[in-house]
């Protein structure tokens, strides 16, 4: 990770006290740091500042890139999520964890529109979410 944003992910932490716990409800770890995910794309215009990112692992992150081509609905979901916690300049409050799990979980389980070439049934146990996504660990914090 670049110092630039090495600098900007420790403010974000600092502001938004995330207790070993990314915007997606993942664990850090050993082998799961935090990553700096920018909401607006750096290609599209989007600055290195605290304003303009998310706090992802690197798990959930993965993850998060997998839906916005597989689910651009449940991405783009997201994507405000993190840009009203970031405006509230507060740690994620109960209601947005129930709101990034009820997301996930209506992913999950068919419930927004995927890609046409996705088969959900396929895609649950797919090498990609199991071995890069850390899919066992999206089923168990993802469930109501």
């Amino acid at each position: 990770m670049g110092h630039i944003l090495r600098k900007v992910l420790d403010q974000m932490i600092e502001i938004y006290k995330p207790m070993d716990i990314d915007w997606m409800n993942y664990a850090l770890t050993k082998n799961n740091k935090y990553t700096y995910h920018h909401i607006l794309e750096k290609k599209n215009g989007g600055k290195i500042d605290v304003d303009n990112g998310a706090i992802l692992t690197i798990y959930s992150h993965r993850f998060l890139h997998f839906l916005e081509k597989m689910c651009p609905d449940a991405y783009n979901d997201l994507q405000s999520l993190f840009s009203r916690i970031n405006a509230s300049k507060a740690p994620m409050s109960s209601d947005d964890v129930d709101e990034v799990n009820s997301i996930v979980y209506r992913v999950l389980n068919g419930e927004y529109e995927m890609d046409k070439s996705v088969d959900l049934v396929k895609l649950r146990y797919s090498e990609y979410l199991k071995y890069y996504c850390d899919y066992d660990n999206i089923k168990k914090i993802h469930r109501k």
